[in-house]
């Protein structure tokens, strides 16, 4: 191609290769230079997507979530044989909120998507937590007020709901950038596996 673009080198009609090529006004007006300063800047919000998909990910996972936390809570109180297993649910569940919370407010996201699951993360991690504590706190100083207890244990659901909605929202816009979730399904299937193994057992 090089040869063919400088022609005969010893013909009178030799061309330079500067020549051929087209001045940066030509170019414009094509549009071939926006064309490609789109393409960059869609590869630079991907690739900005994906670094911040993969933060939240390892967030998650030091945080010990798992993607469906409602049916895992779920699970976890059909378990249940006295008010011990309770508290010790409540306390594992207030574990796990403030370590998410933790791990997420320390995230330096670049993109408008994760910093929207974050927030929507954290915020469904809040209203967990206060659940939680609320129901901590009826039960040392009036665990006979069963309104309040139910409000508690109602803003405790529609905290696991909104965690649940937030990590279907993270694994299906992860999944749409062609991120690789299967490291965190993967933990969540054997987390799946044993309880059903501490079950039979």
């Amino acid at each position: 191609m090089l040869l063919a673009a400088c022609g005969d080198a010893g013909s009178k009609n030799t061309t330079k290769i500067n020549d051929t090529q087209p001045s940066k006004d030509e170019l414009d007006k094509t549009g071939i230079v926006e064309n490609a300063r789109q393409v960059l800047d869609t590869l630079n919000v991907k690739s900005t997507q994906l670094s911040d998909m993969w933060a939240i990910q390892q967030a998650f996972q030091r945080a010990g979530v798992t993607p469906d936390i409602e049916q895992v809570l779920q699970h976890k109180m059909t378990q249940v044989k006295n008010q011990a297993d309770v508290k010790t649910i409540i306390n594992e569940q207030l574990v796990l909120t403030q370590n998410l919370q933790d791990e997420l407010n320390g995230l330096e996201l670049q993109s408008q998507e994760g910093k929207d699951i974050v927030q929507k993360t954290t915020d469904a991690a809040q209203k967990m937590h206060n659940g939680l504590q609320t129901i901590i706190t009826l039960d040392l100083q009036n665990p006979n007020d069963m309104a309040a207890i139910n409000q508690a244990v109602m803003q405790i659901q529609e905290g696991t709901n909104a965690l649940s909605d937030s990590m279907n929202d993270f694994l299906n816009l992860a999944k749409d950038l062609g991120f690789d979730t299967k490291a965190a399904i993967e933990k969540y299937q054997k987390y799946q596996q044993s309880i059903q193994n501490q079950q039979t057992n």
